[in-house]
């Protein structure tokens, strides 16, 4: 058994047994290989609930090892699929800001998506840092940027 056999299983809908928890658990654990660690941390949090050692690994590329694509994992994680999003909304927060756009792609991108479908959870500085992404989107013509604002006001 492999993370990719774990993928292939997970993309077409099929449950994940116990032995692919606990091969994933050791691989977003123990892994240095990225991209393992970005893959296995959303299946996991997207199939299974929060697990000790699951959680302050993710925590970590949150705080303190920043890596474009899997800190906007170990967000979309922590912050959406388990609803941490009190523990992270200075990070959700950081994130909106359409000057860090070219590097920070995916977690300006997770955080837009993130505010836009829980208005609710939007501080003063939130809502303002979001509506200022959405200024600067616009005058730049940033499509991908736009297009989630398009969907969000369309609803």
């Amino acid at each position: 058994m492999s993370l990719i056999d774990i993928e292939t299983r997970y993309r077409t809908g099929t449950a994940l047994s116990e032995a692919d928890k606990a091969l994933l658990e050791d691989l977003i654990v123990s892994s240095r290989d990225e991209f393992s660690v970005q893959s296995a941390l959303y299946i996991y949090g997207a199939s299974f609930g929060p697990q000790n050692e699951v959680t302050k690994r993710a925590d970590q590329f949150i705080r303190h090892t920043r890596v474009p694509g899997l800190t906007a994992t170990c967000l979309k994680v922590l912050a959406d699929f388990w609803s941490f999003h009190e523990m992270y909304r200075d990070e959700l927060e950081k994130f909106l800001d359409y000057d860090l756009y070219e590097e920070w792609y995916d977690e300006v991108t997770m955080s837009v998506s993130f505010y836009l479908r829980h208005p609710e959870l939007q501080s003063k500085v939130g809502k303002d840092r979001l509506d200022e992404v959405q200024r600067k989107a616009t005058q730049a013509g940033e499509v991908d940027l736009i297009e989630f604002f398009d969907e969000y006001y369309k609803n």
